[in-house]
Protein backbone atom coordinates (compact mmCIF):
# COMPACT_ATOMS: atom_id res chain seq x y z
CA UNK A 1 0.00 0.00 0.00
CA UNK A 2 0.91 3.55 -0.61
CA UNK A 3 0.03 6.43 0.92
CA UNK A 4 -0.73 9.48 -0.68
CA UNK A 5 -1.52 12.98 0.40
CA UNK A 6 -3.91 15.14 -1.57
CA UNK A 7 -4.41 19.26 -1.04
CA UNK A 8 -7.69 19.99 -2.05
CA UNK A 9 -7.95 23.82 -3.56
CA UNK A 10 -10.95 26.16 -3.66
CA UNK A 11 -11.32 29.22 -5.37
CA UNK A 12 -13.53 32.36 -3.96
CA UNK A 13 -14.90 34.67 -6.28
CA UNK A 14 -16.35 37.84 -4.99
CA UNK A 15 -17.02 41.47 -6.24
CA UNK A 16 -15.08 44.25 -5.28
CA UNK A 17 -17.84 46.76 -3.42
CA UNK A 18 -15.66 50.36 -4.97
CA UNK A 19 -15.50 49.30 -8.07
CA UNK A 20 -17.79 46.61 -9.22
CA UNK A 21 -15.09 44.29 -10.25
CA UNK A 22 -14.98 40.26 -9.75
CA UNK A 23 -12.17 38.97 -7.95
CA UNK A 24 -10.81 34.95 -7.95
CA UNK A 25 -8.75 33.82 -5.05
CA UNK A 26 -7.68 30.62 -5.10
CA UNK A 27 -7.10 28.95 -1.25
CA UNK A 28 -7.04 26.08 0.31
CA UNK A 29 -9.61 24.25 2.05
CA UNK A 30 -8.18 25.78 5.51
CA UNK A 31 -7.63 29.28 4.05
CA UNK A 32 -11.55 29.40 2.86
CA UNK A 33 -12.54 28.14 6.18
CA UNK A 34 -11.06 31.77 7.65
CA UNK A 35 -11.62 33.98 4.93
CA UNK A 36 -15.17 33.28 4.33
CA UNK A 37 -16.67 34.33 7.63
CA UNK A 38 -15.06 37.55 6.92
CA UNK A 39 -16.53 38.09 3.93
CA UNK A 40 -19.53 37.53 4.68
CA UNK A 41 -19.32 39.43 7.61
CA UNK A 42 -20.62 36.28 10.21
CA UNK A 43 -18.97 34.63 12.65
CA UNK A 44 -17.68 31.02 12.29
CA UNK A 45 -20.26 29.61 14.47
CA UNK A 46 -23.30 30.96 12.82
CA UNK A 47 -22.38 29.23 9.64
CA UNK A 48 -21.83 26.06 11.06
CA UNK A 49 -24.94 26.01 13.53
CA UNK A 50 -27.32 28.21 11.69
CA UNK A 51 -26.72 28.71 7.77
CA UNK A 52 -24.87 25.58 6.63
CA UNK A 53 -26.09 23.31 9.45
CA UNK A 54 -26.84 19.67 7.87
CA UNK A 55 -30.20 18.13 8.21
CA UNK A 56 -29.46 15.21 10.67
CA UNK A 57 -27.53 18.38 12.82
CA UNK A 58 -30.66 20.51 12.84
CA UNK A 59 -32.41 18.93 16.00
CA UNK A 60 -29.71 20.90 18.14
CA UNK A 61 -32.02 23.34 19.86
CA UNK A 62 -33.53 20.03 21.24
CA UNK A 63 -30.26 18.69 23.24
CA UNK A 64 -29.17 18.11 26.21
CA UNK A 65 -28.65 21.64 28.09
CA UNK A 66 -24.90 21.92 28.50
CA UNK A 67 -24.67 21.42 24.64
CA UNK A 68 -27.26 23.61 23.76
CA UNK A 69 -25.27 26.08 26.08
CA UNK A 70 -21.87 25.93 24.29
CA UNK A 71 -23.57 26.32 21.39
CA UNK A 72 -25.44 29.24 22.25
CA UNK A 73 -22.05 30.63 23.68
CA UNK A 74 -20.29 29.46 19.94
CA UNK A 75 -23.27 31.53 18.27
CA UNK A 76 -23.88 34.34 20.35
CA UNK A 77 -20.11 34.33 21.46
CA UNK A 78 -20.47 35.04 24.62
CA UNK A 79 -17.15 34.49 26.33
CA UNK A 80 -15.68 36.92 23.95
CA UNK A 81 -18.59 39.16 25.14
CA UNK A 82 -17.79 38.28 28.82
CA UNK A 83 -14.05 38.87 27.83
CA UNK A 84 -14.53 42.32 26.36
CA UNK A 85 -17.29 43.56 29.06
CA UNK A 86 -14.21 42.50 31.72
CA UNK A 87 -11.74 44.32 29.87
CA UNK A 88 -14.19 47.27 29.74
CA UNK A 89 -14.88 47.29 33.35
CA UNK A 90 -10.82 47.14 34.05
CA UNK A 91 -10.23 49.73 31.53
CA UNK A 92 -12.99 52.02 33.19
CA UNK A 93 -11.61 51.33 36.90
CA UNK A 94 -8.27 52.33 35.58
CA UNK A 95 -9.77 55.70 33.95
CA UNK A 96 -11.92 56.34 36.88
CA UNK A 97 -8.81 56.49 38.98
CA UNK A 98 -6.68 58.42 36.30
CA UNK A 99 -10.25 60.94 36.14
CA UNK A 100 -9.51 60.86 40.13
CA UNK A 101 -5.96 61.76 39.95
CA UNK A 102 -6.49 64.24 37.31
CA UNK A 103 -9.43 65.64 39.02
CA UNK A 104 -7.10 66.20 42.26
CA UNK A 105 -4.70 68.14 40.04
CA UNK A 106 -7.13 70.38 38.77
CA UNK A 107 -8.23 70.96 41.95
CA UNK A 108 -4.54 71.32 43.21
CA UNK A 109 -3.91 73.87 39.82
CA UNK A 110 -7.53 75.65 40.49
CA UNK A 111 -6.22 76.80 43.84
CA UNK A 112 -2.57 77.89 42.27
CA UNK A 113 -4.52 79.54 39.46
CA UNK A 114 -6.53 81.22 42.16
CA UNK A 115 -3.73 81.81 44.29
CA UNK A 116 -1.63 83.13 41.29
CA UNK A 117 -4.60 85.69 40.31
CA UNK A 118 -4.36 86.71 43.80
CA UNK A 119 -0.68 87.59 43.88
CA UNK A 120 -1.18 88.75 40.22
CA UNK A 121 -3.77 91.25 41.85
CA UNK A 122 -1.73 92.47 44.58
CA UNK A 123 1.28 93.15 42.39
CA UNK A 124 -0.26 95.20 40.14
CA UNK A 125 -2.14 97.04 43.54
CA UNK A 126 1.92 97.90 44.23
CA UNK A 127 3.27 98.42 41.03
CA UNK A 128 0.37 101.35 40.65
CA UNK A 129 1.17 102.04 44.70
CA UNK A 130 4.90 102.19 43.02
CA UNK A 131 3.95 104.45 40.43
CA UNK A 132 2.63 106.89 43.10
CA UNK A 133 5.55 106.84 45.17
CA UNK A 134 8.09 107.27 42.15
CA UNK A 135 5.71 110.28 41.26
CA UNK A 136 6.06 111.79 44.60
CA UNK A 137 9.44 111.28 45.09
CA UNK A 138 9.98 113.46 41.68
CA UNK A 139 7.98 115.86 42.89
CA UNK A 140 9.93 116.06 46.42
CA UNK A 141 13.07 115.75 43.95
CA UNK A 142 11.92 118.82 42.19
CA UNK A 143 11.15 120.78 45.42
CA UNK A 144 14.53 119.65 47.00
CA UNK A 145 16.56 121.11 44.27
CA UNK A 146 14.32 124.25 44.26
CA UNK A 147 14.92 124.38 47.76
CA UNK A 148 18.73 123.58 46.78
CA UNK A 149 18.81 126.90 44.35
CA UNK A 150 17.35 129.23 47.06
CA UNK A 151 19.72 127.70 49.55
CA UNK A 152 22.63 128.59 47.72
CA UNK A 153 21.42 132.16 46.87
CA UNK A 154 20.70 132.48 50.57
CA UNK A 155 24.55 131.21 50.82
CA UNK A 156 26.11 133.34 48.60
CA UNK A 157 24.03 136.21 50.11
CA UNK A 158 25.32 134.68 53.41
CA UNK A 159 28.92 135.09 52.26
CA UNK A 160 28.46 138.37 50.76
CA UNK A 161 27.28 139.48 54.31
CA UNK A 162 30.09 138.03 56.22
CA UNK A 163 32.53 139.54 53.52
CA UNK A 164 30.14 142.86 54.36
CA UNK A 165 31.09 142.53 57.96
CA UNK A 166 34.85 141.83 57.62
CA UNK A 167 34.87 145.07 55.77
CA UNK A 168 33.02 146.58 57.92
CA UNK A 169 35.00 145.37 60.76
CA UNK A 170 38.10 146.57 59.26
CA UNK A 171 37.35 149.64 58.44
CA UNK A 172 36.14 149.90 62.47
CA UNK A 173 39.47 149.14 63.62
CA UNK A 174 40.47 151.48 60.94
CA UNK A 175 38.33 154.27 62.42
CA UNK A 176 39.66 153.12 66.07
CA UNK A 177 43.46 153.71 65.25
CA UNK A 178 42.35 156.71 63.41
CA UNK A 179 40.49 158.40 66.44
CA UNK A 180 42.96 157.32 68.63
CA UNK A 181 45.89 158.67 66.61
CA UNK A 182 43.64 162.02 66.23
CA UNK A 183 43.27 161.66 70.22
CA UNK A 184 47.13 161.16 70.66
CA UNK A 185 47.51 164.21 67.84
CA UNK A 186 44.66 166.51 70.05
CA UNK A 187 46.64 166.06 72.91
CA UNK A 188 49.92 166.61 71.58
CA UNK A 189 48.59 169.89 70.10
CA UNK A 190 46.66 170.83 73.36
CA UNK A 191 50.37 170.61 75.31
CA UNK A 192 52.26 172.39 72.46
CA UNK A 193 49.57 175.25 72.94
Amino acid sequence: TTMSFKALDGILRTVDPNTGEKVSMSHKCSELDRQIPTLMGVSKPILEHVVFCHQEDSSWPLQEGAVLKKRFDDIFDSTRYAKALEAIRTTKKEYAGVVKDHHGSLQGLAAHKLAATGFRDEMDKIRDQLSQIQDEINHHSDEINKHDVIITQYNDIQGDVEEMRERVDIKASQIDREETRLVTHKSMLEEDW
